[in-house]
């Protein structure tokens, strides 16, 4: 009975945050490179990045990475339209933090059978091979990023379109950003956001 309450707690949590939320386009013009043990070239623009991608190890990566510009206080989803060269190698969608570590969706690991876009909804909050000591959402999001990760040396192509960052939406941090006057600290084993005299939790609900 207890777990049936807990599941249903997150659950209405979950609904709660969708209720209050927004969607941030991300513009993708500014897509660089983003490879271990390969390399990609990348072609982007507002709204949509094509890449050619080669690995040379097995597990390597090659894809690309935007910046934000302005760190991203909370981000409760991540959706975007992608496509493929026919080919089964994974692709890896993630979220990089201001820490440097990188986090995405591990049941909705991708390949690059599609070869018509295709829309994709994640909630990313698994850190991916950075070995994070801290929960999601403790630092505030920096970069979002596309790669592909084949299990032997291999090349090919995919391209990603329409990335929107999901945020909560209403009272609270602006959504836009964290800017440099916010501070953060910890209460009662709890990270609170601090500014402009107010105290916000990390999904950016006010903290009374």
């Amino acid at each position: 009975m207890i777990m049936k309450k807990s599941l249903l707690f997150v659950a209405a949590l979950f609904a709660a945050v969708a209720m209050n939320a927004k969607e941030i386009t991300v513009n993708l013009s500014s897509a660089v490179e983003e490879q271990e043990n390969g390399s990609a070239t990348v072609t982007a623009s507002a709204s949509e990045v094509s890449v050619n991608w080669n690995v040379t190890v097995g597990y390597g990566v090659a894809g690309f990475e935007v910046q934000l510009g302005e760190n991203l206080a909370s981000v409760t989803g991540l959706s975007f339209e992608y496509k493929g060269d026919g080919s089964a190698h994974g692709l890896i969608h993630y979220l990089r933090d201001s820490e440097g570590s990188r986090w995405w969706d591990d049941a909705n690991w991708l390949d690059m059978e599609a070869q018509t876009w295709t829309n994709k909804s994640v909630t990313p909050a698994k850190c991916l091979w950075d070995g994070a000591t801290y929960p999601y959402g403790t630092h505030p999001i920096a970069a979002v990023g596309f790669i592909a990760n084949p299990d032997n040396p291999a090349s090919g192509t995919f391209a990603i379109k329409n990335v929107k960052l999901i945020v909560p939406d209403g009272t609270g941090i602006d959504n836009t950003a964290i800017e440099t006057k916010a501070t953060k600290v910890f209460r009662d084993g709890q990270m609170v956001i601090l500014r402009d005299g107010k105290a916000f939790n990390a999904l950016g609900a006010e903290v009374k």
